[in-house]
């Protein structure tokens, strides 16, 4: 049995996660497992819009190319980082168990969403966040915050914004749920794939797919495979507020909400549609390709 090298972000809610799936392979049998850090083009940009500088990718190229190159065996990824496409001879074999996939409201007064103050400062870099707190909210200021969770936390703290929204997921993950407010997911609908993680290894090692397929969480797999559909079907990126969520209603059933939006969250549409699981990926196409148009319309 070799050594399995992880590669991971150097955040410390990116080693937190990178630390569950070794955990997951350490139940598995697997303990000769090494953790080796990168930096990404992410971490380096701390105060520009990803938007302006390539999108999402830029938090799993490094990564993605020291797969490539075979200096480590598997990458841990938030699924909601990762390129629509992915590098042709990579494949995400590994969806582990999923976290709450909503977002909160984070404050120093523990305010909700229908209580901030009338102009209350929301910091926040996300195009999709700032699309709905304008939609719900449109007397709210938003102002960017970047950076890691901790960061942004700080800055909160100390009084650069009254609040910000966060991702629970990684809230959860970093133990930090203090004082914060649970956004609902049919009015605050999340980014596509948040809260699931992703293990990323390439496409001819059949080694390692062996050994992810154990730790593989089918249902987490699946709704994430419908959530990314739609992404797809969209033209989605961090270029324009989109968002999504697919979770099952019993066995045999899906129930998928999405939205598109302009920045401003004044051009607005979400639906909700609930499928068959065998015919949800074609249904979620259909829908991802009529907001598309959608948004070609009114943007």
């Amino acid at each position: 049995m070799r050594p399995i090298i992880l590669g991971t972000r150097k955040s410390p809610l990116a080693l937190k996660q990178a630390d569950i799936v070794k955990m997951a392979l350490h139940k598995q049998g697997y303990n000769d497992i090494e953790i080796k850090t990168y930096q990404t083009s992410g971490d380096r940009l701390t105060n520009a819009p990803l938007s302006e500088y390539g999108g999402k990718g830029l938090f799993t190229k490094e990564i993605e190319e020291a797969l490539l190159h075979k200096e480590i065996d598997i990458a841990v990824h938030s699924m909601k980082d990762v390129e629509t496409h992915p590098p042709e001879k990579l494949i995400i074999s590994c969806i582990p168990v999923r976290e709450n996939p909503c977002d909160v409201l984070l404050s120093n007064k523990n305010y909700t969403l229908e209580n901030l103050p009338t102009g209350a400062t929301v910091g926040t870099s996300s195009l999709r966040r700032q699309a709905l707190l304008l939609y719900l909210r449109p007397d709210l200021k938003i102002v960017p915050l970047r950076g890691n969770v901790g960061t942004r936390i700080q800055k909160i703290q100390e009084g650069l914004a009254d609040a910000t929204v966060l991702a629970y997921a990684g809230l959860s993950r970093l133990n930090q749920l203090e004082n914060v407010i649970p956004l609902d997911i049919e009015v605050f609908t999340p980014a596509l794939a948040q809260g699931a993680l992703g293990v990323q290894c390439r496409q001819d090692d059949t080694f390692m797919l062996g050994i992810l397929s154990h730790i593989h969480d089918k249902k987490a797999g699946f709704c994430t495979e419908v959530e990314r559909t739609f992404l797809r079907a969209t033209n989605g990126s961090c270029r324009a507020p989109i968002g999504g969520f697919a979770h099952y209603i019993n066995e045999t059933e899906i129930s998928f909400i999405g939205f598109v939006s302009d920045p401003q969250g004044k051009q607005f549409c979400r639906e909700i549609i609930t499928s068959s699981t065998s015919h949800i990926l074609e249904d979620v196409q259909i829908l991802g390709n009529t907001l598309r148009k959608w948004l070609e319309i009114h943007l």
